[in-house]
């Protein structure tokens, strides 16, 4: 379901509306400060005929000028104007619709068309997003002033938002964080299923927010410019089919405070390192190699992760409040050896603190998952994060390089595709 990504472009839709609505409000007072000339000097004249109230024609032409310098007016009225369950103007609607299907064209490959276009404000009550839904399914969250993708998704079913009635303001906080404004200063969250305060919005979803407002432009340039579009080679997916990781994507598999309650000594930022690595080592159990895991641990095939997620968290997560890539490296190793010794002979393992792409590439080729590593300060809206890449998209745009994962995020999303860009770190096995 979730679906972040980084593309970039700068529409600049507010500036061009802005100076169209300096001039009208211009003329405006001009015709008002007409209108108070008119009066003064007597020009207007009421004329009573047969009950009839006629205007004189100057009185006439007055009024039309108005009515029209006020229709122009609503024409160019800025983007933060519309109120809640308003649709967009006609200007930006176009605009967005243009921009935002030829993007999914050049990343997916795909021609789409637009079915709805929904408003979503930020946490701070601006209506920064725009959701956009396709007729050929799936939908995109973007931003409405550079149009940057955060969250797309061409193959779920599953659209943020989409049994709420119009005329309720729905709240975006990034991954995860979908609200509707329940009008009585509180939210419903929508994954959770309940009420939360609003003042109990967490500084995580506040930093989401200016993370994303903050990515510059530059993938605009490489598909909306001929002579730069020249230079792209955009290459369909490769790695091991998305259906296959459905079955880890709910239940144990979620990293949440639900099923990993501090209260139960489980740490504060989650287990997210040791989940990436479960879904990896299942994965190869169920379609690789059905002696990985002993079958005490977790079943062949079964849907649920068993005890392999809380018996590899006392080897990678356990007495610390997030992970590096030699944690979960050392981790796995040392859970092979007390679990299946003959698996560390048998089997290559790498892992990389730094670029991710090459190795990635390596172990997804031979048809093998990889633990991937996201970093906030490379841009990640996951902030820094644990997940399972089974897929790549190998564009080689340069210098913007917008490469993708195809990864399970432990979130909730099992089709979640990520800009290699956000990542360092990674832990592989194969053979």
């Amino acid at each position: 379901m979730i679906t972040p990504i980084l593309v970039y472009t700068q529409l600049n839709f507010d500036s061009t509306l802005q100076y169209g609505q300096v001039v009208v409000y211009m003329l405006i007072s001009l015709s008002f400060i007409l209108g108070l000339w008119i009066i003064k000097t007597d020009i207007i004249t009421i004329v009573e005929r047969k009950g009839i109230t006629i205007m004189t024609k100057n009185f006439r032409i007055l009024l039309t000028l108005l009515f029209t310098l006020t229709l122009i007016n609503n024409h160019f009225s800025p983007v933060e104007a519309l109120e809640i369950g308003t649709d967009l103007s006609g200007f930006e609607s176009d605009k967005q619709k243009f921009v935002i299907t030829k993007q999914v064209e050049a990343l997916e490959q795909r021609v789409v068309s637009v079915n709805n276009q929904t408003i979503l404000y930020d946490i701070s009550d601006n209506p920064t997003y725009l959701l956009t839904e396709f007729n050929e399914g799936g939908y995109v969250i973007s931003t409405r002033n550079t149009g940057v993708f955060v969250i797309y998704d061409l193959d779920t079913k599953i659209i943020p938002y989409k049994n709420i009635e119009k005329n309720k303001r729905k709240i975006f906080g990034g991954p995860l964080s979908y609200f509707v404004d329940t009008q009585d200063n509180s939210y419903l969250d929508l994954e959770r299923n309940v009420i939360i305060s609003k003042e109990l919005i967490t500084s995580l979803q506040i930093r989401r927010n200016s993370a994303l407002l903050l990515q510059e432009n530059h993938f605009y340039d490489a598909i909306m410019n001929s002579d730069y579009q020249k230079k792209i080679n955009l290459n369909s997916s490769i790695g091991i089919d998305s259906s296959r990781f459905s079955n880890y994507s709910s239940g144990k598999w979620i990293n949440n405070k639900t099923n990993y309650p501090i209260a139960q000594g489980y740490p504060s930022g989650g287990i997210c390192g040791t989940i990436a690595t479960a879904i990896m080592i299942a994965y190869i159990d169920d379609y690789k190699d059905n002696t990985v895991v002993p079958s005490i641990i977790r079943p062949y095939r079964s849907s649920t992760p068993a005890s392999l997620i809380t018996s590899l968290y006392q080897h990678i997560d356990e007495g610390r409040n997030g992970t590096l890539p030699v944690h979960v490296f050392n981790g796995v190793w040392s859970w092979f050896l007390d679990n299946n010794p003959s698996i560390v002979s048998n089997y290559s393992f790498l892992s990389s603190s730094a670029t991710t792409f090459t190795q990635a590439k390596t172990s997804i080729n031979k048809g093998y998952p990889v633990v991937i590593g996201l970093l906030k300060m490379l841009g990640s809206p996951y902030e820094n994060h644990w997940v399972t890449a089974y897929r790549y998209q190998d564009n080689g745009i340069y210098p913007f390089y917008t490469s993708y994962y195809y990864v399970v995020d432990n979130h909730g999303s099992y089709t979640a595709r990520i800009n290699v860009n956000w990542t360092a770190g990674s832990v592989g096995m194969y053979k």
